[in-house]
């Protein structure tokens, strides 16, 4: 699971199921049922994910394994929010926060990370996720769970690249990238690249942002995610339209983006390239180009337009023990 090898790891954790079944051990066979929704979340099996999750969620509070029950609602809060359901993954963090073991500091701390990666930062609300995500990630380091650090600096950089404060995000993303290859967490690697790769752009090293993007494009075929294709190509096409590349390359590259986001991609950063590229290929090229960026840019605004109503109460209530007032 964690080198990236998700058929493996699927194949591996439906054995360990079947022999804890056999035994009875009922909240084994949750945990057991959490990790294999994991891998169908990193495979892209959203709906299989969550029908996993749910299972591992009853077999759990039947068998009275109550401190896996928060971080198993995480997980699900992680899938919904992906998708773009911030309702549902807003109800979900409040819930395992609720449920959280007294004393459960690292359970505490997850909570952090998840407010603020996957609700806070995906509604925009950098001043509210950048002291979640630092508070996560003190507790992180302290603790050594190198995976959850990496998450928590990569999200802190994209925030303050979001801010355009770009000496704090890449100081932030340097670090991810170094921890995910001295601890082999190679997961996060693509879209590390590619943020590294988009702050290279801000600052014009266009020489470094192609660098960046070459390292994105191999981590995906070593074991990272590939969610970050979509978003890639939009750096290149943003590359060569800064490069004066072609028309057509540019507006090649501008469509396969979108086709790739549409395809996978975490709900956030597709209303990025829907944006970005709807907007270029507007009044540009083919018929089909054109369609394809009003389609893109109605989608998008669609999607930031019920986004509103979600931002706004954000600035009037967030989970319980959340930062808002920090």
């Amino acid at each position: 699971l964690y080198r990236g090898e998700l058929d493996k790891a699927l194949e591996g954790f439906q054995q360990v199921l079947q022999i804890r079944r056999e035994a009875g051990a009922k909240d084994r066979e949750a945990e057991c049922l959490a990790n294999i929704a994991n891998v169908q979340f990193r495979r892209g099996d959203f709906e299989a994910a969550l029908e996993t999750g749910e299972a591992a969620l009853r077999v759990g509070r039947a068998a009275g394994w109550q401190y896996g029950i928060s971080y198993v609602q995480l997980d699900q809060a992680d899938i919904y929010c992906y998708l773009g359901d911030y309702d549902a993954g807003r109800r979900l963090i409040q819930e395992a926060q609720d449920n959280l073991v007294p004393g459960d500091e690292l359970g505490q701390a997850y909570v952090q990370l998840w407010l603020g990666r996957n609700l806070y930062f995906d509604l925009g609300r950098d001043d509210l996720a950048v002291p979640a995500l630092n508070n996560s990630l003190e507790f992180m380091r302290e603790y050594g769970h190198y995976e959850e650090m990496i998450r928590a600096l990569t999200a802190l950089g994209a925030s303050y690249l979001r801010q355009e404060h770009l000496a704090e995000a890449r100081t932030y993303l340097a670090e991810a990238y170094q921890l995910s290859l001295s601890q082999h967490f190679p997961w996060q690697r693509s879209e590390i690249c590619c943020r590294l790769g988009l702050l290279a752009l801000a600052e014009n090293q266009l020489d470094e942002a192609v660098e960046w993007a070459e390292r994105a494009q191999a981590a995906v075929g070593q074991g990272s995610s590939a969610d970050w294709l979509g978003p890639l190509c939009l750096l290149l096409a943003r590359i060569a339209q800064r490069r004066e590349a072609s028309r057509r390359r540019v507006t090649q590259l501008y469509r396969q983006s979108i086709s790739l986001a549409e395809a996978r991609c975490r709900a956030v950063e597709r209303v990025q390239v829907w944006r970005q590229a709807g907007s270029y290929l507007a009044g540009r090229g083919s018929d089909d180009a054109q369609q394809q960026a009003q389609a893109a840019l109605r989608q998008a605004e669609e999607w930031l337009q019920a986004r509103a109503s979600l931002l706004e109460d954000s600035h009037q209530r967030s989970p319980q023990g959340g930062t808002e007032n920090q």
